[in-house]
């Protein structure tokens, strides 16, 4: 299956819509999401609308599909967006973790950046990270993101508050940086 997603620049972000969740229940694998509080519960079909509607009826969440050549292979959002003082938190989640590696993700991740700076204006993005999760710190590292703290206990997980480090990216970083570095074309 993964071989059909090689070409990762036709990947490009829409708005969630309540119809999306069928679409995402099928693309979402059991191993894309252990750490990840939602998919401790089973999710149904009533489950994943309910989440869909409160993304788009949220003022400060904005949840986007995740397409590549068609098909729906993820989520990126911007949430907890604060528009007065300018920060939001990112995510970005590729359902098959066989499609990971291939560009998709730091596409996605790409496009919700320029979102966040670009349409929405904002000066600080940031993402809270498990602090077990190595691969994670070092792929934030590499779009050059800055450690920028330690939440002691910060996430509820299977029981378990565990602990998460804070990674940020400036607006002015972006520009000076992410753009020659990172580029699209």
């Amino acid at each position: 299956m993964a071989s059909k997603f090689l070409k990762c620049e036709d990947s490009y972000l829409i708005s969630a819509r309540i119809e999306d969740a069928k679409p995402m229940l099928g693309a979402m694998h059991p191993k894309a999401y252990d750490n990840l509080r939602f998919f401790e519960k089973t999710i149904t079909l009533e489950r994943q609308q309910e989440y869909l509607r409160r993304m788009i009826e949220s003022e400060t969440n904005h949840l986007y599909c995740v397409m590549n050549n068609g098909i729906l292979i993820g989520t990126a959002g911007l949430h907890e967006c604060d528009f007065e003082s300018g920060n939001a938190r990112i995510g970005e989640l590729i359902f098959d973790p066989e499609m990971r590696g291939q560009g998709c993700g730091t596409m996605a991740m790409q496009l919700i950046i320029r979102l966040a700076f670009g349409t929405f204006s904002l000066r600080k993005i940031y993402v809270n990270i498990l602090t077990d999760d190595l691969w994670l710190h070092a792929y934030f590292s590499w779009l050059k993101f800055k450690r920028e703290g330690f939440l002691e206990k910060e996430y509820l997980l299977r029981g378990e508050h565990r602990d998460m480090l804070r990674f940020r990216l400036l607006k002015e970083e972006w520009k000076n940086v992410f753009e020659t570095e990172h580029s699209l074309d």
